[in-house]
């Protein structure tokens, strides 16, 4: 449950003339979990968008835990929130456009309970663990209007995070049916759903939602909330927001001083010399896309000037700017608020100091500029091939970067080398290393396979056999079976198993796996033939 309903009002900028059905459920969600008796619903429904919106981006899917919601989260005040209790939707959200960073489930698992000394022992709060959005960047979350046509609008760009009111009905819905929540205002419970699509059906529209109940909720986690305006009561859009996601890029920065004009500013970060023999340039007036980047421009600056001028307006301006609506290799940098950034927008910005809250260093404000300012020059690094890290690899720990003098680089060119290490109990097979080529694409990369892999075979699940009821097996270690086992499959009703030979496990592969079909019905003349 939440602990509050955070209200945003700000309208999301999506103006369409004809709405289109969508449906986000599938490759790029994980399946629906359940937050069991702890109160952590509103970090069920944060991955699940957050999750939608990174695999969009990037085209492969890595679930993120929820339980790093529970456990993580600190107030205002830097102590620790019993996750458990409840949570507010966008301080798990601010939290993400500071750090950019969030832990894979599988190495922060849910458990149900709340303990915030779990996040310290095993290395999220210190964000040790690997990074699950290591490639890509949020750079923000847009609170929508407070009306059921923002969330028809917003749904046609992506999954939607509502905080909103429920009744116990809830509990009961099926996923065939279009349900009206008649009792979320007899008997109101705060709690966050996910919106994942919208259906016209033909003039009786509806939502379809994703709970924290488990897939064994309704439609396989899933159910077909009714656009009517009885269910505006629950206020299902009163306190919605989306999220804006683009893929990351590297960026360096370097200061200047003493120029007054925008134009003498830029030019002297345009004529700034390459750090390579090639010099490839690419030096503008400084690209702050995040929030995170915003704080990494403020500690630069305050490690070259010192923090003893804090009251000089000298020390405080500086120049930003964002200049086109791509990046220095044509990609589109997709802001949501992009008049927030454009030329015709541009101000000096003052970078305003809240004593004793290092996460709100940083915070932009504009001024007119009267005298000469430090400004802030940036540049995207060279990817000659797509930039990757450790979630271009299944069970990776770190991929590291090398150039030609075996030197570590975050700069891509031709010949650089991608070096994998791979989490415990894994080893790396394939080949060693990975190369950018000359076509823009690397060579195959490693792999980091189960260090049982010749031996055990995985747990297999109902969702590897489709239309199976149950799949139970002993298993030697958690999730594993062992070599020359089997598994019980059982298939839904009114279907038959198919075995095609001899279901097995052997040398960590799956032999044979039987399928689920519908039974064949026999002819009266296949019946009389028999008899004869």
């Amino acid at each position: 449950m939440l602990r509050a309903l955070t209200v945003l009002g700000c309208l999301f900028g999506v103006l369409r003339a004809e709405l289109t059905d969508s449906d986000y459920r599938g490759s790029y969600m994980s399946v629906p979990g359940d937050q069991m008796s702890c109160g952590g619903c509103y970090g069920f429904a944060e991955a699940a968008v957050i999750e939608w919106f990174a695999a969009n981006t990037t085209g492969k899917l890595i679930p993120l835990s929820t339980q790093f919601f529970v456990d993580c989260m600190e107030d205002d005040y830097g102590n620790d929130v019993n996750g458990c209790s409840g949570g507010v939707v966008t301080d798990g959200l601010k939290y993400l456009l500071t750090y950019q960073y969030h832990p894979y489930a599988e190495d922060y698992p849910y458990t149900g309970d709340w303990n915030s000394q779990t996040c310290i022992d095993n290395g999220v709060k210190d964000r040790k663990r690997r990074n699950a959005l290591a490639d890509v960047w949020v750079f923000n979350y847009i609170p929508l209007s407070k009306t059921a046509q923002a969330m028809r609008e917003a749904l046609q760009n992506g999954p939607v995070i509502s905080s909103m009111y429920i009744g116990e009905e809830i509990f009961g819905w099926d996923g065939s049916t279009i349900n009206t929540d008649t009792t979320c205002a007899t008997s109101p419970a705060a709690h966050a759903l996910t919106f994942v699509g919208w259906q016209s059906n033909n003039e009786n529209p509806y939502y379809i939602i994703r709970n924290s109940y488990s897939e064994y909720w309704a439609d396989k986690g899933y159910a077909n909330y009714a656009d009517n305006e009885e269910n505006t009561y629950c206020n299902y859009q009163n306190h919605a927001v989306t999220l804006s996601v683009g893929r990351r890029h590297e960026l360096e920065y370097r200061l200047g001083f003493g120029k007054k004009k925008f134009d003498d500013a830029r030019e002297a970060c345009q004529t700034l010399d390459g750090d390579s023999p090639a010099d490839r340039g690419g030096w503008d007036l400084a690209v702050i896309p995040t929030q995170m980047h915003n704080f990494e421009v403020y500690d630069l600056f305050t490690q070259t000037y010192g923090s003893d001028k804090k009251g000089d307006d000298s020390f405080n301006f500086i120049w930003i700017g964002m200049f086109k609506q791509q990046w220095v290799d044509g990609t589109d940098v997709n802001y949501v608020n992009w008049f927030d950034y454009k030329l015709k927008y541009f101000h000096t910005a003052m970078m305003k100091v809240h004593p004793g809250n290092e996460n709100r260093r940083g915070k932009w404000t504009t001024r007119a500029k009267v005298d000469t300012y430090r400004f802030v020059c940036s540049r995207y690094r060279q990817e000659r091939c797509p930039r990757i890290s450790q979630t271009a690899v299944d069970n990776a720990e770190t991929l590291t970067m090398f150039d030609a003098e075996g030197v570590v680089t975050k700069e891509i060119d031709v010949g650089t080398v991608a070096v994998v290490e791979c989490i415990s109990e894994t080893n790396r097979v394939g080949p060693e290393t990975s190369k950018c080529q000359g076509d823009g694409t690397w060579t195959e990369l490693p792999a980091c396979k189960s260090a049982v892999v010749n031996n055990n075979c995985k747990m297999l699940t109902v969702s590897d056999i489709p239309n199976s009821k149950s799949v139970t097996g002993k298993e030697v270690e958690p999730g594993f079976v062992a070599p020359g086992s089997t598994l019980k499959v059982k298939c839904a009703k009114k279907l038959k198993l198919i075995n095609s030979g001899d279901f097995t496990c052997s040398e960590g592969e799956w032999l044979n796996i039987p399928t689920c079909e519908k039974k064949q019905k026999k002819s009266k003349n296949s019946n009389k033939k028999e008899k004869e």
